[in-house]
C-alpha cells in the first residue's frame, strides 16, 4: 500500500491527473486533509474522477468544511458534461438539503 501511495502521489506531482486522484483515494481514510487537496488539484487538472471525488468531499466536510454551495456546482458542472453520478449526487444533495432550483435560470447544455 505504501509503494502505491508513493508512486501515484510522484506520477500526480508530474501531471498524470488520475494517478493523483488514485492518491487521493488510497490516502483518503489515514490522512483526508492531504486527500481532499488531492482531490482538488486533481479536479483542477481537469480529471474526470477528481472533479467527481472533490465534490463529494466538500459535500461531505472530508478534509475540508462542508460547503455544499461549491459541492452543488461542481455536480452541476458534471451534469452539463452528461456524468450520471453527478446528476444523482446533485439530486441527493438538494433532495436531502430540501432546495430546489429554477430549471429556467440553470445554465445547462443542448436543447429542453
Amino acid at each position: 500500500m505504501e509503494q502505491s501511495c508513493y508512486w501515484a502521489k510522484i506520477a500526480g506531482q508530474n501531471g498524470i491527473m488520475d494517478a493523483l486522484n488514485l492518491y487521493g483515494v488510497l490516502i483518503k481514510d489515514s490522512n483526508p486533509i492531504d486527500a481532499f487537496e488531492a482531490f482538488k488539484n486533481s479536479y483542477k487538472g481537469k480529471d474526470y474522477y477528481g472533479r467527481r471525488n472533490y465534490a463529494d468531499a466538500l459535500r461531505d466536510g472530508m478534509g475540508c468544511e462542508k460547503d455544499l454551495a461549491l459541492s452543488s456546482r461542481i455536480y452541476m458542472e458534471g451534469c452539463e458534461d452528461e456524468d450520471l453520478y453527478c446528476m444523482y449526487h446533485l439530486g441527493v444533495v438538494l433532495f436531502e438539503n430540501d432546495v430546489t432550483i429554477n430549471l429556467t435560470d440553470a445554465q445547462l447544455k443542448g436543447e429542453s
